[in-house]
């Protein structure tokens, strides 16, 4: 459940027949959120679940600032590319947009995310993807700070939300470097390298399951100011060889030009 997301997610125990329930690992009940599954005949379906106690979690993510919001607003539509179904309402009022449909002052807030079953194959796979979605997009809204390798690029990295209660948080300025995008690009895009067309998976097997690395194609440093990020055209899945390769110039080398350098 965790690989596009690189966070620890894990499963508690079924809160229902039919039911999944899944948490990030550390995010402690009842000041927290899970993301409850259920499977239907022909759809899966995730919805957020705020612990009784999310004061804290609601308070944060009505104070995110206008670029987090702008980013929830282009991973909303990013995944709607890939089949996902969002339901989202606040006091009862239907969101489409973080920015045009949502002011401060809400009191209840209600995110769900539905996907058509592709075919028998691909039940885990869809599940994985409807729970990747709400969890994305709570992420893109909530205080993150990652702090990765590489300026520019996803890494291994740690994620820190504010403590419990303190009114005061930091939001990374590399928000643009976070796992819900990451998320996204996987679930467009696939996993497989744009330039050479190597899958870690099958290679590597379990091991490397849903394991790329991720590329912004205009470099986080040549942004200027902070902007969304558009998963669907900003970033592209690359092996780790060609990811080094992209890199051997500044500034690098577009996918296209790598290919026309090894011949391809």
């Amino acid at each position: 459940m965790s690989t596009a997301l690189d966070l620890p997610v894990v499963e508690l125990p079924a809160p229902g027949r039919g039911l999944s329930e899944f948490r990030i690992r550390g995010l402690e009940k009842p000041h927290g959120f899970s993301v409850v599954l259920g499977e239907m005949l022909s759809r899966v379906r995730a919805e957020l679940a705020l612990d009784r106690f999310a004061g804290d979690v609601v308070s944060l993510i009505k104070a995110a600032p206008k670029p987090a919001r702008q980013q929830t607003d282009q991973l909303i539509s990013a995944f709607s590319t890939v089949g996902i179904l969002w339901n989202i309402s606040a006091d009862s009022r239907r969101v489409d947009s973080w920015i045009d449909d949502l002011d401060d002052n809400f009191e209840s807030l209600e995110i769900a995310a539905s996907l058509i079953r592709r075919s028998a194959g691909d039940e885990g796979q869809d599940k994985k993807l409807v729970a990747q979605a709400i969890f994305s997009v709570i992420l893109s809204l909530l205080p993150i700070d990652v702090e990765g390798p590489d300026s520019d690029e996803f890494g291994v990295a740690d994620l820190g939300f504010a403590s419990e209660g303190s009114k005061e948080y930091q939001l990374s300025a590399r928000y643009e470097r976070s796992r819900a995008n990451r998320a996204a690009a996987i679930a467009i895009h696939g996993l497989v390298c744009r330039v050479c067309g190597f899958e870690f998976n099958s290679v590597y097997g379990p091991l490397a399951r849903g394991y790329v690395e991720v590329h912004h194609l205009t470099p986080v440093s040549m942004m200027g100011e902070p902007r969304p990020v558009d998963p669907r055209t900003d970033l592209v899945p690359l092996c780790a060889n060609c990811h080094r390769m992209v890199h051997r110039r500044w500034p690098p080398f577009s996918p296209e030009e790598l290919s026309s350098a090894r011949g391809d």
